[in-house]
C-alpha cells in the first residue's frame, strides 16, 4: 500500500507539473490571440485609411493632369495670340466650327465677356512668365558677380 501511495504521488507530481506547463504555454498563446485581435482591427482601420488615401491621390492625379492640360493648351493659345499680334501667324487653326465674328459674345454671371477675361489671364500668365524670367537672370548675374568678386 505505501508503494500505491508512493506511486500515485509520483503521478501526481509529474501530472501537477505538466498541467503547470500547459497553463502556462495556454497563457502564453491567449496573450498572442489577444495581440493578433489588435493587430488585426488596427490593420482593417488602417486598410479603410489606405483606400480613402489611395482615392484622394488618386483625385489629385486627375487635377494635376487636367491643370497640366490646361495649361499646355493656354501656352498653345498664348504663343498663337503673340505670334498674331506680331504678324507673324500664317494661318490659325481653331476648334470652333463657327467664325467667332458670327457668334454673340459669351459673358459670365457678372455680364463680363468671357473672351476679354481670357485674354486678361493670358496677359497675367505673360507677366508671371516675365517675372519668373527676370528673377532668373537676376540670379545668374548675381552668381556671375559673385563668382568674379571671390
Amino acid at each position: 500500500q505505501q508503494s500505491a501511495i508512493a506511486s500515485t504521488k509520483d503521478e501526481l507530481t509529474k501530472h501537477r507539473s505538466t498541467l503547470q506547463d500547459h497553463g502556462k504555454a495556454l497563457e502564453y498563446y491567449q496573450g498572442l490571440r489577444v495581440d493578433l485581435a489588435t493587430w488585426m482591427g488596427a490593420l482593417r482601420e488602417l486598410d479603410s485609411m489606405v483606400s480613402l488615401a489611395e482615392e484622394v491621390q488618386r483625385r489629385w492625379e486627375v487635377d494635376v493632369t487636367w491643370k497640366k492640360m490646361e495649361r499646355f493648351f493656354e501656352w498653345g493659345e498664348d504663343c498663337t495670340s503673340v505670334l498674331e499680334k506680331q504678324g507673324l501667324l500664317e494661318s490659325k487653326f481653331t476648334c470652333a466650327d463657327d467664325s467667332e465674328a458670327d457668334q454673340t459674345p459669351q459673358v459670365d454671371e457678372f455680364g463680363r465677356v468671357v473672351s476679354s477675361k481670357a485674354a486678361m489671364a493670358r496677359m497675367k500668365r505673360l507677366d508671371r512668365r516675365q517675372k519668373m524670367q527676370s528673377q532668373r537672370l537676376r540670379n545668374v548675374d548675381n552668381v556671375t558677380i559673385s563668382s568674379c568678386i571671390n
